[in-house]
């Protein structure tokens, strides 16, 4: 039985040197490139030009380069922090998590330190500085092609328009609390038209529930693929076991859908 236990141990000690090399090397950028900024495998600033700093977060996979951007808007009263924290266990998996600070919101004191956005166009800018000084910051790791865009709360509803307004940049969206009350019948037929290829959304409080599932077949109707996570319970937050249902349900509205049915809701 000793040689047994050896092994067993052995093998431990070998499983947790890989994972903490594993994190090293994520942490010490790019391998044979002198000079590489770290990669954050926790949420982190970035200075972004003319706007307060984002968040964001490196990718799960660090050995393929370039990957794609999920840009995460965080709602009235929030901050970027909190939005990267989540969204790092759901996307990360694709690639960065870039989460805009926007402007510091007067109803809070310094110490709250809580955040809004001032208007779609403001965001717009920011995001697009945001991206700029990303991939600035990190030369030839990022590609802004097939960007997907999430909002929660307040950016949730800039999100649909930002992506009317910049056609082709966000052939997905993921709305959290919020987003749907103008997804009308022109609305869908000008996210279409912008290129937006698919829809998840999550939600919490009752009404957006039922708007959620009000507007699943129109999406269908469009040819849009759609997504839906039942976040009964959490009012207006995230549920528990959002980063694992949230991952699921971003992984089929990004894959292509010949394997998995169009529409499916997550329990």
């Amino acid at each position: 039985m000793m040689p047994f236990r050896i092994s067993v141990l052995g093998l431990a000690a070998l499983a947790a040197f890989l994972v903490a090399s594993s994190r090293q090397a994520q942490d010490q950028g790019t391998p044979g490139a002198p000079g590489a900024p770290v990669l954050p495998s926790t949420p982190q600033p970035l200075s972004v030009p003319e706007f307060y700093p984002a968040s964001h977060v490196g990718p799960d996979n660090t050995s393929d380069w370039p990957q794609p951007v999920t840009v995460v808007l965080h709602g009235n009263y929030d901050r970027p922090e909190w939005q990267c924290d989540t969204w790092q266990d759901v996307a990360a998996f694709r690639g960065w998590v870039l989460c805009p600070r926007g402007v510091r919101t007067p109803y809070a004191t310094l110490a709250e330190d809580r955040w809004t956005y001032k208007n779609k166009a403001a965001v717009a800018r920011e995001i697009n500085a945001g991206l700029t000084a990303l991939e600035s910051t990190y030369k030839g790791r990022v590609s802004t092609a097939k960007t997907v865009l999430v909002g929660f709360s307040l950016g949730a509803i800039y999100a649909p328009f930002l992506a009317i307004d910049s056609p082709g940049k966000y052939p997905y969206l993921f709305l959290v609390e919020g987003g749907m009350k103008k997804l009308d019948k022109r609305k869908i037929k000008a996210l279409k038209r912008a290129g937006v290829k698919g829809v998840g959304m999550a939600m919490s409080t009752n009404g957006y529930r039922n708007a959620a599932k009000r507007l699943l077949p129109k999406l269908l109707k469009w040819d849009l693929r759609a997504v839906f996570v039942d976040m009964k319970g959490a009012g207006h937050n995230y549920r528990g076991d959002f980063r694992f249902r949230g991952r699921l349900a971003l992984e089929r509205l990004i894959r292509d859908s010949s394997e998995l049915p169009t529409h499916k809701k997550y329990p």
